[in-house]
């Protein structure tokens, strides 16, 4: 009876340890149906693919955080979604991706096909992590290699901008943070534009309403219409052509970026729930 007693408090004892240890285990991503770096699309070669594996692993397990890069010809292939954004969100939840019980993680995604591209993060603390200024940065720093077709380069740039967002934000100096977005600087101009239409519009139906009266006046094609008659004499009358001035300038011609040229480019923010991101074209 003793003995039983006994053993029956030490198996308790061990599952007391056991089960927080067994819980802490499954707080991880080893449920993602996708590997780190996916690439169907095969833009990478194989030592490639391996070296940003390697290198996505051990920063998501570092800093329990899962970084991803997806790369397809046609996003339309693995969603449902007709919308590049939802199809983001749809693969990321699909797949199970990101790390521990709030799936916290950071996914840059590539369409081919039509050259979209997507920078996408879920949880408070992807929020915390990558503020919409640092973001801006992140596009800055991969849209010129995308543009270039330098996949691996623009994977590559994403996985050290990710290392130092994380490394910054777990020494509680987050990058950019508290800093504006230009993204938020465009919306304020369309609502600055938005504001002035109605006055612009009132402006319009007066002058409509005061030039009305006007439609009457008859147009009169010569000088000599306007001269009350009797009123001026002219006794000598002569037209004498004196010169011509003639100014050419060259035409100013629109300067379009190149294709493969750096800098930020237009993007779309989007924000489903806990899933946060912006979408755009290389």
């Amino acid at each position: 009876m003793q003995f039983k007693r006994i053993f029956g408090l030490a198996l308790a004892a061990m599952l007391f340890f056991l089960l927080p240890v067994t819980a802490f285990a499954t707080q991880d991503d080893s449920s993602a149906q996708l590997a780190y770096v996916t690439d169907t699309a095969n833009l990478l070669t194989d030592d490639q693919q391996m070296a940003l594996e390697t290198r996505a692993e051990e920063l998501s397990r570092e800093y329990e955080f899962s970084i991803y890069i997806i790369a397809v010809t046609n996003y339309r292939n693995y969603s449902h979604e007709t919308d590049f954004w939802d199809a983001n969100v749809d693969i990321y939840k699909t797949y199970d991706l990101g790390w521990g019980s709030d799936k916290a993680g950071a996914s840059l995604m590539v369409s081919t096909d039509e050259r979209d591209f997507c920078l996408h993060f879920n949880s408070d603390r992807a929020d915390y992590v990558f503020s919409e200024a640092g973001r801006d940065a992140i596009e800055d720093r991969i849209i010129s290699y995308l543009r270039e077709n330098d996949y691996y380069g623009a994977f590559n740039e994403y996985l050290n901008a990710c290392q130092e967002y994380l490394e910054a934000a777990a020494n509680g100096t987050p990058v950019a943070a508290g800093q504006g977005s230009r993204n938020d600087a465009q919306q304020k101009r369309g609502f600055s534009l938005l504001f002035f239409l109605p006055g612009i519009f009132l402006a319009g139906v007066t002058a409509v309403v005061l030039a009305a009266p006007m439609r009457s006046a008859g147009v009169k094609s010569q000088a000599d219409d306007y001269t009350v008659p009797g009123s001026m004499r002219l006794t000598r009358q002569s037209d004498h052509f004196l010169r011509r001035t003639v100014s050419r300038r060259p035409r100013q011609t629109e300067n379009r970026p190149s294709q493969g040229g750096g800098g930020g480019s237009f993007t779309t923010s989007h924000s489903s729930g806990s899933h946060s991101g912006r979408t755009g074209k290389y």
